[in-house]
């Protein structure tokens, strides 16, 4: 009564290593790449200088989190 063997896997055939890359840039992908960045570095100036975002008034939702310790990286 012993186990039975498994049967034998046909090897997985992968991709082409080789594939041609694209030849133009995904253009969405860049726009909101950069969007966030510009996004990012306003916000981390506004946090250094001491500003206020704009559109955030004192004591709304998005004032309470941008000051909250989860707003900081370290």
């Amino acid at each position: 009564m012993g186990k039975k063997s498994k049967p034998k896997r046909t090897p997985r055939v992968d991709r082409d290593i080789n594939a041609p890359l694209r030849s133009s840039p995904n253009w969405a992908m860049l726009a909101i790449s950069i969007g966030g960045m510009v996004l990012a570095g306003y916000l981390t100036f506004t946090s250094w200088s001491g500003g206020s975002v704009r559109g955030c008034s004192a004591g709304s939702g998005c004032d309470v989190v941008l000051t909250s310790r989860w707003a900081t990286l370290f």
